[in-house]
């Protein structure tokens, strides 16, 4: 079965690399380990979008956060407790996920500037490995070519 996947939830870290309080986990956690399983089950992902705060978990952290250096540090393969991203980007590079982030969710919260909204690749320079920065065709498209679409919140 081919599945795509909607995040909308980040990791459980604000931008600012500190932890919420949410007591159930995030979506971004649950969609990850949900990910995993499908995989190693046999199933497809034809792609997984990340929406509203979802677009945190595809950025490096702030240099200052706490647990930045993990992102930073040769040959480091740990991130900080909570924080998906780099494990998404783990997964991606193992199993050529396309991982997809919209661009007007990280324009609405800062995470890029409007000029790099209208050049992506701009951004790219602040996006974890495997990540891309695209619409919400994307996602619609994600949609089309999947038995299921699921969405994390």
């Amino acid at each position: 079965m081919i599945f795509s996947l909607i995040v909308y939830s980040s990791s459980g870290h604000s931008p600012s690399g500190t932890e919420s309080s949410a007591a159930p986990p995030p979506g971004g956690q649950t969609a990850l380990h949900f990910a995993k399983t499908l995989l190693a089950h046999g199933h497809s992902l034809y792609r997984v979008f990340f929406y509203g705060d979802g677009v945190h978990q595809a950025f490096l952290p702030d240099s200052n956060a706490p647990g930045a250096a993990a992102y930073s540090a040769p040959g480091t393969h740990a991130a900080p407790h909570g924080h998906t991203g780099k494990q998404w980007s783990d997964l991606s590079k193992q199993h050529q996920l396309d991982l997809v982030v919209c661009v007007s969710a990280a324009l609405k919260r800062g995470l890029i500037s409007e000029e790099e909204g209208q050049h992506p690749e701009q951004a790219c320079l602040r996006l974890l490995p495997g990540f891309q920065i695209s619409g919400l065709g994307q996602l619609t498209d994600a949609a089309i070519h999947s038995d299921r679409t699921i969405t994390f919140r």
